[in-house]
């Protein structure tokens, strides 16, 4: 094999697909932790896997001698990194496992493993289940996967739930303690109706290497549900689904509210983000406390911790309903208004002890729900 191509199409490239890479893999199978170069018609494809996530990439190349051949991913990337934007080469021999990087005056020969022991990344050639712009899909990424599991003992809250029906679709994930539900307008509607369950972590891999704008994705599941295949015109991002039931969700949206709060999201995010500092040396715990007035109304947002302090911050808002003081965990509330997207965010409640319901006020198909916990008397 024998190539050319720019550092920076190279870096780019090498950036999308070695997230596939874990640093469990070289315990596992050596070759997952290389990423494959190959000759593709003319292009070079690039492909990384750690078996549950398959990425390739492919990028415009001069190509001079067709082949493959896998090199460590994680020493690659650092070294066409730091080369300077010029044409980086790339030679290895047939039937050799070493390849030579050149770029100006910079050159590394880099031992690698043959082509052939790489695991094969299966294709899926059905027709599209659904259709997305990346931009879209990487918004709705944002707002849900954080409130995802990471406890392994969780099961099916380790994933993030997607329905397609209709010509929408709609992710949720949940820890049990928070609930994030975030519709949106599939570009077409949906083949067929049909829901499917992803890894958190896989969604938040999918995430990071998806586009901004309206570039389309292809989005293809395949018969037995044990795959996902999120296509773009020069990427690939296949995932493994997770096979468990996941909860119905709709049952922990509260159907009611007794007290709605409209606030500045700006204003209450630094409210919470200072009341965090106090409450992470304890309990983690934030006291909001709700009062009308004639002017609309106050939300004083505190947290106290035996040996450090506390503090109380004062956001002015729209009150409907009726005064009240509730506690929530301060990260959430945190992470929940990071993920609003809105310039004013309303908060719905029913009760001290009853969930809270966190909206974006401009109408956005998104809400956060979050578990109270007992505020101190």
């Amino acid at each position: 094999m024998k190539l050319s191509c720019p550092q920076e199409t190279l870096s780019r490239g090498l950036q999308l697909v070695t997230r596939a890479v874990t640093a469990s893999s070289a315990t596992t199978l050596p070759v997952l932790s290389n990423v494959l170069l190959a000759s593709d018609d003319g292009r070079l494809r690039l492909s990384a896997t750690d078996l549950k996530i398959g990425v390739t990439a492919w990028i415009p190349a001069m190509i001079f001698e067709d082949g493959a051949m896998t090199l460590p991913a994680r020493l690659l990337s650092e070294f066409v990194n730091s080369l300077p934007n010029e044409q980086v080469e790339i030679a290895c021999p047939e039937n050799q496992a070493l390849a030579t990087v050149r770029c100006s005056r910079f050159s590394a020969n880099i031992r690698g493993i043959d082509a052939d022991e790489f695991p094969l990344i299966p294709t899926i050639a059905d027709e599209p289940s659904a259709t997305i712009a990346a931009g879209v899909l990487r918004s709705m990424i944002g707002q849900v996967v954080f409130a995802a599991s990471t406890d392994l003992g969780k099961g099916p809250l380790q994933g993030v739930f997607a329905t397609f029906s209709g010509d929408t679709l709609t992710l949720t994930a949940s820890d049990a303690y928070r609930l994030s539900v975030r519709g949106a307008s599939l570009s077409s509607p949906a083949a067929a109706d049909f829901s499917v369950l992803i890894p958190a972590r896989t969604v938040a891999e999918l995430g990071r290497v998806l586009p901004d704008g309206e570039t389309p994705v292809a989005i293809t599941v395949t018969p037995n549900r044990g795959q996902i295949l999120f296509h773009l015109d020069n990427l690939d991002f296949l995932a493994t689904l997770l096979n468990e039931q996941f909860v119905n969700y709709k049952q922990i949206i509260p159907k009611e509210c007794k007290t709605r709060v409209v606030a500045n999201t700006a204003d209450l995010q630094k409210a919470v983000k200072i009341a965090g500092y106090f409450a992470r040396e304890g309990a983690s715990m934030l006291k909001l406390d709700i009062q009308t007035g004639s002017d609309g109304g106050t939300i004083t947002v505190s947290a106290q911790t035996q040996d450090i302090g506390d503090n109380d911050s004062v956001v002015d808002a729209v009150i409907t309903g009726e005064g009240m003081q509730i506690g929530f965990n301060s990260k959430y509330v945190a992470e929940a208004l990071n993920a609003m997207n809105s310039t004013q965010v309303a908060l719905e409640l029913t009760g001290p002890t009853h969930a809270g319901v966190l909206r974006p006020v401009d109408g956005a198909d998104f809400l956060h729900v979050i578990m109270p916990v007992t505020v101190p008397r």
